[in-house]
């Protein structure tokens, strides 16, 4: 049996919602939806992501531009692209609190 936290009415495990005064008896979860704290883990790891591959890129395009290698200096560029892309998605995607 589930106790209702408002009542204190007996309610069968499966239920919901409390028989007696209607208010829900567990939290319930919604299907798709993520909770704040793996939002803000995934929001990290994006931003993680994104100062590992900027830094990355930076360190490539510099070190390319020194030794006059084009490959090294596009290769930054691209890092510096995706790095820009995971602070955006972080930003946009995971902040909607």
């Amino acid at each position: 049996m589930v106790q209702c936290t408002k009542c204190g009415a007996e309610n069968q495990p499966e239920a919901v919602y409390c028989s007696n005064c209607g208010i829900p008896v567990r939290e319930s979860k919604v299907p798709g939806r993520l909770s704040t704290r793996n939002m803000s883990t995934r929001m990290l790891i994006g931003l993680l992501l994104g100062a590992v591959l900027f830094g990355g890129g930076i360190a490539l395009g510099l070190f390319g531009s020194i030794r006059s290698e084009s490959l090294l200096m596009w290769t930054g560029a691209v890092m510096i692209i995706i790095a820009t892309v995971a602070f955006l998605v972080s930003i946009l995607v995971f902040s909607e609190n």
